[in-house]
This record gives C-alpha cells, sequence and structure tokens, in this order.
C-alpha cells in the first residue's frame, strides 16, 4: 500500500516532469538539438510570475499570461539569436550552447533575484481529498490534471489524424502550408530541421 501511496502524494510533481519531458521530446524531434536551456526558460518565466504577482501585486491571470508570453519572447530570442546561427554547425555545438544559454539565463537570474528560495502565494486550493485511503492535497490533482490535459491536447494530434486531415484545428493548420509542413515533419521525425523548410 505504501508504493500506491507514494505514488497518489507524487502526482503534481510527477505531471510536471512529465510536462518538461514532453517539451523537451517535441524541441528534440522538432531540431534535433537537446535543448537544456528548455529548464533555465522555464525558471525566468517562473520568477517572472513571482515577481510581477507577489512584488508586483498583479492579479494572477495577468501575471501568468505577461509570464507566458516572457517565457516565449525569451525562447524565440534564444532561437533567432543563438540557436539560428548554429543551424549549419555540429549537433555537439548547438548542443553546447544550450548549456551556455542555460548557464546565462541562471547567471542572469542569480543576479535579479538571488540564490534564496522564495515561496509564492498559495494559487491552488489548499484542501485535502481522501483516494484509496491516502490524502492528498488538492492542488497536486489540479496540477496533474491541467498537465494531463496539456498533454493530450499536444499529443492528440497525431500523424495518423493530421495525415487524414481530421478535426477542424488540423484542417486550417493544412491551409497555412509551411506551418503544415513543418508539424507533419516534426510528427513523423522526417529528419528535416524546422529552419529549412519553405
Amino acid at each position: 500500500m505504501e508504493p500506491l501511496r507514494f505514488a497518489l502524494l507524487g502526482l503534481g510533481a510527477g505531471g510536471v516532469y512529465a510536462l518538461i519531458a514532453l517539451g523537451v521530446v517535441l524541441v528534440y524531434r522538432g531540431s534535433g538539438v537537446l535543448n537544456f536551456a528548455q529548464g533555465a526558460i522555464g525558471m525566468t518565466g517562473a520568477f517572472m510570475f513571482y515577481d510581477l504577482q507577489s512584488s508586483a501585486g498583479w492579479p494572477l491571470a495577468a501575471a501568468a499570461i505577461a509570464a507566458a508570453m516572457f517565457s516565449a519572447a525569451l525562447g524565440i530570442a534564444i532561437h533567432l539569436l543563438v540557436m539560428r546561427r548554429l543551424r549549419d554547425s555540429s549537433g555537439l555545438a548547438a548542443l553546447i550552447a544550450t548549456l551556455a544559454v542555460w548557464l546565462f539565463l541562471r547567471g542572469i537570474a542569480g543576479e535579479l533575484w538571488g540564490f534564496d528560495a522564495r515561496l509564492p502565494d498559495r494559487i491552488l486550493p489548499s484542501s485535502r481529498v481522501s483516494l484509496l485511503n491516502t490524502s492528498v492535497g488538492a492542488d497536486r490533482l489540479t496540477v496533474d490534471g491541467s498537465d494531463r490535459v496539456a498533454a493530450v491536447c499536444t499529443l492528440s494530434e497525431s500523424a495518423s489524424d493530421i495525415g487524414r486531415g481530421k478535426g477542424a484545428r488540423i484542417k486550417r493548420l493544412h491551409r497555412n502550408k509551411c506551418l503544415g509542413a513543418v508539424v507533419r515533419a516534426v510528427q513523423n521525425d522526417a529528419g528535416t530541421r524546422i529552419e529549412r523548410i519553405d
């Protein structure tokens, strides 16, 4: 019974790790580069959210949207300023570049926010739910559920669905030929780098 209890208690953290792993795999399949900077981009967005919500007093939704937009802009900037310049270099050079970006972002975060742990205000429910004779926090179930929804949304457009053009979202995706080709290349792992699809 103990393994089941610990599995239930680890739902929240496990869901977050699974979602991060899904992002790493999608980036790798699309670019052929194992992106070690992905965690640092997420960390920078989390610190931005913390600052906007806890220190600046922004509402939760506005702080979350701003932090997500900041993380997306940071990812785009890293792609344009670092990774795109290395597209014709070896995979090892690109891998080392992601490590350099990781160290750079970690150093910037340390200078801006320090290296001490911070606890943001609680944004998820703090109640407890009894599940299989184990008390599990509702926050862990909420995080696990939202991670599962995000993973299903990401993985639902499988290669067979895209190939057959099922669903309105996929049909709209195919209308934009460049984006459709990129998604098919990633889904089918055709070995084509995204930057080289015109």
